[in-house]
């Protein structure tokens, strides 16, 4: 269409018209199965898209920067308290991605208008729980729905809210985790603008959601950063049990830190998840009328594209090159392993991605124990019948970058073994399909609102 037949009140009225109806798509699909592209014309549950090898156990953990021989030396897994080899738990965020794009992403019966709905889009958040090791070899299949979706006002436009509930189940149909992710859309007339050739994608200065460009370190702080660095790639307890009796509220954890951040460290991941050339696969596939490349014309797909291209970032209303979200809410789960050792058991890991960490971004993990106890798990018997009591210690976790903002906070429950009462009883005993919780009471039950320790700070 030529640029003349719309004027600004024209625009302004397709823009609203394009806003209403992915709300109303949206919550069309609230209850049903996501099917992405890769899962278009099968059944669900849907089989997981990485096989549980060896491989792609260690591969995974390397993209994560961990390297624990649990994961990466197949000698240590079978003499180890399992008898083989695990993966990380949040290996399970790459078998499938906890999260959709609501109707900009479906495939089906239920397909959207890739491209039309003019939405930048931000992974904000993750929150896994654990029943169960997962072990080499496991065959695993998955069902994720969207669960919510509801407005808050934001400083520049609305904030469109996703709530998505994922179950992993083993090839038993043992269930394994569960997991819920939010995903945040905010309208952008500019990404409307691109798909009809209008003004080629020109997102203004004051509609960017960040303005902080690239850090540049004094010595120092370099120096304060390969420290910690230093610290931790030479702190991890492995074999050698921690109790739940030799700790306290108020210890604190080593720190951790990751950086700083380059597109490679993104690439890393995307090893085991992305695909070559999706730009032309896209086009002739479901791509037509996306948003266009307003330096070469070519549509691009708004998911990738979007993160490591330094041209396109401005597309999704961030200054430069920015990390995946669902890569981020994996990295404490590293600081947590290191410390408990193998005889531990991660029950629950949930963060808040509330800031992208930019190109050249380092962040600072620090984490306290703020609470110790035991709770009883029940099952029955479609899922995991019986009744165990676990001692448990809750950690939070503060992510700050280098200029101080706490952009990575997390919150996490750990099982450990007891002197007393011996080694954490895998799998927990749970009811066949735990109800979903709805994200005004789960995340309470994390709030990271307060601290008992002070952050590290450069």
């Amino acid at each position: 269409m030529a640029t003349e037949q719309w004027d600004e009140k024209k625009l302004d009225e397709e823009f609203k018209k394009r806003c209403n109806e992915f709300i109303e798509h949206s919550k069309r699909m609230i209850g049903k199965e996501c099917v992405e592209e890769e899962y278009s014309g099968q059944e669900p549950p849907f089989d997981g898209r990485l096989k549980v090898d060896f491989k792609n156990i260690k591969q995974f953990a390397q993209s994560m920067g961990d390297d624990n021989p649990m994961y990466n030396d197949p000698e240590y897994g079978p003499k180890s308290i399992y008898g083989c080899t695990i993966a990380p738990p949040t290996m399970l965020g790459n078998l499938r991605y906890p999260t959709c794009h609501a109707a900009q992403e479906q495939h089906g019966d239920d397909a959207g208008k890739p491209g039309f709905y003019p939405f930048s889009t931000m992974y904000s958040g993750a929150c896994f729980e654990w029943f169960d090791i997962i072990r080499l070899g496991s065959r695993l299949t998955t069902s994720k729905k969207l669960a919510e979706i509801f407005t808050k006002k934001g400083g520049l436009a609305d904030l469109y809210f996703g709530i998505y509930h994922l179950n992993y189940w083993d090839f038993h149909q043992d269930l394994l985790a569960k997991a819920y992710a939010t995903m945040i859309m905010t309208p952008l007339r500019a990404t409307m603008e691109t798909s009809m050739g209008i003004r080629r994608g020109e997102v203004k200065t004051e509609e960017l959601l960040y303005t902080r460009g690239t850090y540049k370190y004094t010595p120092q702080e370099m120096e304060k950063a390969l420290a910690t660095m230093k610290e931790d790639v030479t702190t991890r307890r492995g074999a050698e049990p921690l109790y739940w009796e030799d700790v306290n509220v108020g210890d604190k954890l080593k720190p951790m830190l990751k950086g700083p951040w380059t597109v490679r460290d993104m690439s890393a991941y995307h090893i085991q998840v992305g695909a070559a050339f999706e730009v032309g696969q896209e086009i002739f596939g479901e791509m037509r009328g996306a948003r266009v490349n307003p330096i070469t014309n070519w549509p691009f797909a708004p998911g990738g594209a979007t993160h490591e291209d330094a041209l396109l970032c401005k597309q999704n209303r961030f200054p430069g090159p920015f990390d995946f979200g669902v890569q981020r809410t994996m990295f404490p789960y590293k600081l947590l392993q290191d410390w408990m050792g193998d005889y531990g058991f991660t029950r629950t890991l949930y963060m808040q991605c509330r800031r992208p960490m930019f190109y050249g971004d380092i962040t600072w993990y620090d984490s306290a124990i703020v609470g110790k106890g035991t709770v009883v798990e029940k099952g029955d018997d479609e899922g995991i019948p019986g009744e165990e009591t676990y001692y448990y210690v809750d950690i939070k976790t503060v992510g700050v970058n280098e200029v101080g903002e706490n952009q990575a906070p997390s919150s996490c429950r750990v099982y450990l073994p007891s002197k007393e009462h011996g080694l954490v009883k895998l799998p927990i005993p749970h009811v066949k399909n735990p109800p979903y919780i709805p994200f005004g009471k789960y995340v309470p039950i994390v709030d990271l609102k307060t601290t008992t320790f002070e952050p590290l700070k450069s």
